[in-house]
């Protein structure tokens, strides 16, 4: 799993991102550009 610019951009939200994403509240297109996207 890449974060890449994901990553600078979220910045300091990114533990809540992350945390977020393991509860499965944020999905994700291809695990190759981890494009999120609210549901």
């Amino acid at each position: 799993m890449n974060f890449g610019m994901d990553f600078a951009f979220y910045g300091p939200l990114m533990p809540l991102v992350f945390l977020l994403y393991n509860l499965g509240l944020i999905w994700h297109g291809n695990d190759s550009d981890c494009s999120w996207r609210l549901p």
